[in-house]
């Protein structure tokens, strides 16, 4: 017997192999634990940045706020908004400097970023400027020679200040120059309340404007996070616009709902052709909102080389356990082998003692060396040559000269006298040469 071909060898595989798909599933479920484990992690990770982001932001604006209730209130501030047309010999220069001191005081100085700016815009009979340890008596002047908001021209900037009543509303960034200082900034801007009476004007006014500038490129820094790594993009969003990202290419949101939302969200997102998960986090003080996007494909990079690696396993675990089943399949398959082809032998062997000990009695029997019937039917019983109940048994000898080898035709003979003899005896009855 072929130890591959028998049926133990097939069954003692079979055991192997669902043994070793054990910890084979074992692993495939580790994989995928592992791949959602690496998914959420980079959620919490980007959530956690955001958030710090957010509360980093939101103490800012909140001190902001602070210091321009502070400027409404201010008695030297709305002092200027009466006094005549400045004259430097004149004694009303004091309230000047003393507006120029309190805004110095009150110009978030402790709360600004280092790259942030701040400017507070006054008209009426003196349309000055107060800005960090700065002080301009003429809009005009100012803005010719010193300053520069996006592509607004003089008069477009003053109708940009005081046509409109602003209550902490931020701007789209745009490129500003002050002092030949040029770089991209958020407007967070404030039309000053005021109960200011002057002649022959509207109370209805505005009469000042503060103007914060939140530096692009310290947001971006804040906002970046994680992003470098997986190629994403942050967006700081108001009022569904969008004031700032950090990503050069803008590529569209598809539908995406980028208007505040009430709570955290995360959703799957189309995003320029292709899937992201987009994280949009609001604000707790103002109507600022983050976003990030995060690609899917880059994200599941780090799954897709565990996967391969995984998998690279997988069949190399697969291939040295069927290996293995095999060698240990053909080790405890071979010695039930050779026992089978042992007892076969042995089998064989006890025929031929049968044979020979039927002779025997044979011989026996003719030399008439059994001393009883008893003896006799005993030897019977043990060479296998018992009678059945209902029949007997039928000896032939034929006695040849000593030495005679028997011919084709004494084989004839015999089996002419076994047929002879079996047709004479009822169906019951066996012969036995």
């Amino acid at each position: 017997m072929h130890v591959f071909q028998s049926k133990n060898f097939k069954l003692f595989m079979i055991s192997y192999i669902l043994v070793l798909f054990i910890p084979l599933a074992i692993t495939t479920y580790s994989y995928f634990h592992a791949t959602r484990i690496i998914e959420e992690n980079v959620i919490r990770a980007n959530v956690f940045n955001l958030e710090n982001f957010r509360d980093g932001m939101d103490n800012r604006i909140s001190q902001i706020d602070r210091a321009v209730f502070d400027l409404t209130i201010n008695e030297n501030i709305r002092r200027i908004l009466q006094l005549p047309v400045m004259n430097y010999n004149s004694p009303n220069m004091y309230w000047f400097k003393a507006a120029r001191d309190d805004f110095n005081r009150f110009d978030f100085s402790s709360n600004m970023a280092a790259q942030d700016m701040s400017f507070l815009f006054l008209r009426g009979n003196n349309n000055v400027v107060y800005g960090r340890n700065f002080f301009s008596s003429s809009f005009q002047v100012f803005y010719d020679h010193h300053f520069q908001f996006g592509n607004k021209t003089r008069y477009e900037f003053w109708d940009f200040l005081f046509s409109y009543r602003y209550f902490a509303n931020f701007m789209p960034a745009q490129e500003v120059t002050f002092l030949d200082r040029q770089g991209y900034y958020v407007p967070y801007v404030f039309s000053l309340p005021s109960t200011a009476r002057i002649a022959g004007e509207d109370t209805e006014r505005v009469w000042g404007t503060v103007v914060y500038l939140l530096n692009v490129e310290e947001l971006l820094y804040l906002m970046s996070g994680f992003l470098e790594e997986y190629g994403g993009q942050t967006f700081l969003l108001y009022e569904g616009n969008v004031l700032a990202s950090t990503g050069a290419v803008y590529n569209g949101f598809d539908g995406l709902d980028i208007n505040r939302p009430r709570e955290i969200s995360i959703e799957e997102v189309n995003w320029g052709g292709s899937n992201a998960l987009a994280i949009h986090i609001p604000s707790n003080s103002s109507q600022l909102s983050f976003l990030t996007l995060l690609p899917l494909d880059t994200i599941h990079a780090d799954m897709n080389q565990l996967r391969n690696l995984v998998f690279t396993l997988f069949i190399i675990a697969l291939l040295v356990g069927l290996a293995v089943s095999v060698a240990l399949s053909y080790r405890n398959t071979l010695p039930i082998t050779r026992l089978l082809n042992s007892g076969a032998d042995l089998q064989k062997q006890l025929v031929e003692q049968q044979h020979s000990m039927q002779t025997l009695y044979l011989d026996k029997l003719l030399k008439n060396d059994f001393a009883s019937a008893q003896e006799m039917k005993l030897s019977l019983e043990r060479v296998g040559l018992v009678f059945s109940r209902s029949g007997y048994r039928v000896i032939l000898f034929k006695i040849l000269p000593a030495g005679f080898m028997a011919s084709d035709t004494h084989l004839s003979d015999w089996d002419v006298y076994q047929a002879f003899i079996k047709n004479s005896t009822p169906p019951s009855t066996s012969l036995i040469p």
